[in-house]
């Protein structure tokens, strides 16, 4: 069997590890602080850490594959503005930028630290990612489970916009006849 084309990335692929990530984020207070399970070993935290971190990046990468197969990332930023705080360090000099989803996937991606933040009587976790690029450091905080709702609100929106796309198509196509607006 051969595999001709490009990745194959579906809508309910990435929608599945978006709703994944976010149950993951959400889940972590419960389990880990507020919960009746001891985990005096650490396994379950580290599972746990695993597991997050591994859905994490796998939803990045489908996202970021989704990008490259055409899909823009220019509007994507007012699904995910509240999701978190994106700032780069330039020497002394910080700087708080607006992001887009693809921002976001790149720094999942190239993070060279992950944090999550879990306080008692705050059940929405917040996840820090540090990392550089081209030397500039930069550091990403953001409530995963925010971003993931964005992301669920962006596929909603960008499988809307192709389905009404391709009904036009289909319009057009078994009616050459019928004048198009």
């Amino acid at each position: 069997m051969e595999l001709l084309g490009t990745h194959k990335v579906s809508f309910d692929g990435i929608r599945s590890l978006a709703i994944q990530c976010h149950s993951l984020a959400l889940s972590a207070y419960h389990l880990l602080l507020g919960s009746t399970h001891k985990d005096k070993e650490g396994r379950s935290k580290r599972i746990y850490e695993e597991l997050f971190t591994a859905k994490l990046l796998a939803l990045a990468i489908v996202i970021r594959t989704t990008f490259y197969q055409g899909s823009s990332s220019d509007t994507t930023s007012s699904y995910i503005i509240h999701s978190g705080f994106l700032y780069r360090y330039n020497g002394d000099d910080e700087k708080s930028d607006i992001f887009t989803i693809k921002d976001v996937c790149d720094k999942i991606i190239h993070a060279e630290e992950v944090s999550m933040f879990l306080e008692d009587g705050v059940p929405n976790p917040t996840t820090t990612l540090l990392g550089a690029y081209q030397k500039h450091k930069w550091e990403l905080t953001f409530s995963v489970s925010l971003f993931c709702e964005g992301v669920l609100n962006w596929l909603q929106d960008l499988q809307k916009a192709e389905e009404e796309a391709n009904t036009g198509l289909k319009r057009k196509s078994t009616n050459p006849e019928t004048p198009t607006e």
